[in-house]
């Protein structure tokens, strides 16, 4: 029986340094929360508010509509990857 290919996140020195402060609850939950993101599994949306600079907002809106995307998506989008990315 094959194996399923699983994501792995690498990290440099500095995220190792900062983990050896979390709690083991805390470093499985990101776990569980990383192999989520990999596999396209997401939870259900939560609002939240941030203050975004307005020429910022102005340009991922404008992005969007080239993209014929939902700025709100395209934000999500671009976490996602900042996520993903070690």
């Amino acid at each position: 029986m094959l194996k399923k290919n699983k994501t792995v996140q690498k990290l440099s020195r500095e995220p190792l340094k900062i983990g050896k402060s979390l709690s083991k609850e805390s470093i499985l939950e990101f776990q569980d929360d990383f192999q989520k993101l990999a596999s396209g599994r997401d939870e259900p949306t939560q609002a939240i508010s941030i203050r975004i600079p307005e020429n910022v907002l102005r340009s991922i809106k404008l992005i969007a509509t080239l993209r014929n995307q939902r700025y709100q998506s395209l934000i999500v989008s671009v976490l996602r990857d900042f996520v993903m990315t070690p």
